[in-house]
């Protein structure tokens, strides 16, 4: 019972813990656009606006994808959030998650295309 205990202890120390989704002050962020945008312009609240629209869109695309990372490349993402932008970017985090996402598919890809070819390579050489 305690080295089945004690094995299971050090399989779950050993499992990556899922990275949270960065938590960005967007409100911030726009504020900072708006302010930057024409001094005075009739546009200035457009600009703010469509600031948070194009933020709320990144972190649904980025919410929806997430769990489906491995833990390393939710914390690669994550940094690139950050990476050139320090108040944070969730257009950043949804770029690198669907390039991770693409790896993904493509190592599927890959895969079944192997076991196609040995399933091939089996039915050839049986006598």
């Amino acid at each position: 019972m305690r080295t089945t205990l004690a094995l299971a202890v050090i399989v779950l120390a050993g499992t990556a813990v899922a990275e949270p989704i960065p938590k960005f002050d967007v409100d911030k962020i726009c504020r900072s656009a708006f302010r930057r945008s024409a001094v005075g312009s009739k546009d200035d609240q457009a600009v703010y606006e469509r600031c948070m629209t194009k933020a709320q869109e990144a972190y649904d695309s980025v919410k929806g994808m997430w769990p489906q990372l491995y833990p390393d490349e939710q914390e690669r993402c994550a940094r690139a959030g950050t990476g050139t932008n320090p108040v944070g970017s969730y257009d950043s985090i949804a770029y690198c998650a669907k390039w991770a996402l693409l790896e993904h598919k493509d190592g599927e890809k890959e895969r079944e295309d192997e076991m196609r070819a040995r399933q091939i390579q089996r039915k050839e050489f049986r006598y």
